[in-house]
């Protein structure tokens, strides 16, 4: 819910200033990476893992685009992180099934 939130401001801002509103999505990506792996440094979570990897895939993304190498809008990195997310969650729900 909080990625679609922050996709919606980046889409207001990169109306309003441009380009230069792909910062919020970075910090975005950076900020739940680190959660991320604050939070695996206290549980292994395999879940948690791939959310992370999502982060770090969508950052990848968010950065090509500001670097001009690979622009497809700001909307795929947010979509990627949230199919990541949403693995991550399906995995977690799932061992948990099995225990």
């Amino acid at each position: 819910m909080l990625a679609i939130v922050v996709a919606d401001v980046n889409f207001f801002l990169d109306a309003a200033i441009s380009d230069r509103a792909d910062v919020v999505g970075v910090i975005f990506f950076v900020l739940f990476g680190l959660y991320g792996l604050q939070s695996l440094r206290t549980r292994r979570d395999p879940g948690m893992l791939v959310s992370v990897l999502g982060a770090a895939v969508a950052l990848g993304m968010m950065l090509l685009r500001e670097a001009d190498v690979w622009d497809r809008g700001y909307i795929p990195p947010y979509l990627v992180f949230i199919a990541f997310v949403v693995a991550g969650h399906l995995l977690r729900g799932s061992r948990r099934a099995e225990a």
